[in-house]
């Protein structure tokens, strides 16, 4: 429904008809989508629209896939064994492509605006698009598990060795520097996050260490309370790391150092873990685990359409894109010039996104504009702009003008249009008084 105040500012009925085929438009079309998608063993994958509710998904693939994320934009891709790599559209119609190569693939993510995978024997490879793909590994062969950005410009991957966890760091995702972590343990790392300018790896044997900088290899390590095998962690974008593992292990932290074990509800093992934005955590795991929770610390058993071990989970969210808007200003009636006198801006200009609009004067040698009070200077035409500058919803609006002229003689309003139905009905009203003057002027 479109606000009232969009109608009580509206003056005419071509204002009223674009308010409502902008909102039509606009509001039907260009929305944003989200949607859930989750994939393991067997090349399963299922998806969701809310993530409460999950389907099955015809997979072009039967090795299993580890690793799964969305761009942002349009595009899901998941990775797994034998090198697979599949993307699609919407998380639903699914499509094989070639990565080149034959390694177990892990890690899978779209940060800095291409595709980054990392696998077994040391494997990273980078695709634009999600489907021409290029190896970018150096020489490491070790198994590289999970990829972390931290939005401006640091790249890490956390990984195991079989004797220690490993660390790689890059600036481009194109060249990779191992930085061990400083002091050594045996435990490897098999997720990683960044989130309050904080790293946070986590691993085998209840392992989380943080970093505020990876290049300098020094890593702390935390007391997470639990020797459970830790496979994954999220951070919510405020104050929330949730981290999961075998054995059904749920932990929580608000600032990475203090850990609290929560009830998840389950023995199966969860191994993938993803946070929407906007209040919804997924966990999910072995014979098709699917856990939610809306604060990270309660979970809720939900129904999976698959009993295969799910490695992953991803979110996606379509980017709103801004949306159009234009701005009705209706013609103003001249005034009559007083020097310094002012008046009322009528009617007011009306932005079709509901956003306030902005008045300005474009010759203040004539006249001024505060509000919608306009302010004379001297005679000639006051030309006042109408703006609207947008916001992270709605695109500027293209600005309209409107001339009042400041003068001695003012120009006659215009004389409104007539129906049909009434010019019948006041010609009957004049035929009428003729008649009526006709008979008083009889003998």
């Amino acid at each position: 429904m479109l606000p009232i105040s969009y109608f009580q500012r509206s003056v005419t009925m071509w204002s009223v008809v674009t308010l409502i085929l902008f909102h039509l438009l606009f509001f039907s079309v260009r929305t944003s989508a989200a949607a859930w998608v989750a994939v393991g063993e067997n090349g399963t994958i299922i998806n969701s629209a809310d993530g409460l509710t999950w389907s099955s998904a015809p997979s072009p693939t039967s090795e299993t896939l580890r690793g799964v994320y969305f761009d942002g934009v349009g595009t899901w891709a998941a990775a797994g064994q034998q090198g697979t790599l599949v993307n699609s559209p919407d998380g639903v119609v699914w499509q094989q492509q070639t990565s080149g190569n034959t390694n177990p693939l892990w890690g899978t993510i779209f940060a800095g605006g291409q595709w980054i995978v990392s696998g077994g024997s040391g494997r990273v490879i980078i695709s634009p698009d999600s489907a021409v793909w290029t190896s970018v590994n150096g020489s490491f062969s070790f198994t590289l598990y999970d990829i972390a950005y931290d939005g401006s410009g640091l790249y890490v991957i956390a990984g195991d060795s079989g004797a220690a966890p490993i660390v790689l760091t890059s600036n481009d995702a194109v060249t990779w520097t191992q930085k061990l972590p400083q002091p050594s343990n045996s435990e490897g790392f098999y997720g990683i996050s960044y989130g309050a300018n904080e790293w946070v790896a986590v691993g085998d044997a209840g392992i989380i260490r943080t970093s505020a900088d990876p290049e300098s290899r020094a890593w702390d390590i935390q007391t997470s309370g639990t020797a459970a095998n830790l496979r994954d962690i999220v951070y919510n974008g405020t104050d929330l790391y949730v981290v999961v593992g075998v054995g059904g292990v749920i932990l929580t932290s608000s600032d990475a150092v203090v850990w609290v074990s929560r009830i998840s509800g389950t023995s199966d093992d969860l191994v993938g873990i993803e946070y929407d934005g906007a209040g919804l955590y997924i966990a999910v795991g072995t014979d098709g685990a699917v856990r939610s929770s809306n604060d990270g610390i309660s979970w809720t058993q939900q129904t999976s359409p698959t009993f295969q071990n799910l490695r992953d989970v991803a979110v996606g969210k379509l980017a709103i894109l801004p949306r159009p808007q234009i701005i009705n200003f209706g013609i103003q009636s001249d005034q009559a010039f007083l020097a310094g006198g002012s008046f009322v801006l009528a009617p007011e200009a009306a932005a079709t996104s509901g956003l306030a609009v902005d008045y300005a004067s474009l010759d203040s040698s004539i006249c001024t504009v505060s509000g919608i009070t306009v302010t004379m200077v001297a005679p000639g035409n006051c030309i006042i702009q109408a703006s609207q500058g947008g916001d992270n919803t709605w695109e500027p609006a293209v600005a309209v003008n409107q001339t009042v002229m400041l003068g001695t003689t003012v120009r006659p309003s215009a004389i409104p249009a007539l129906s049909l139905p009434l010019l019948a009905l006041l010609s009957l009203l004049m035929a009428g008084i003729g008649v009526m003057v006709s008979r008083q002027k009889s003998p």
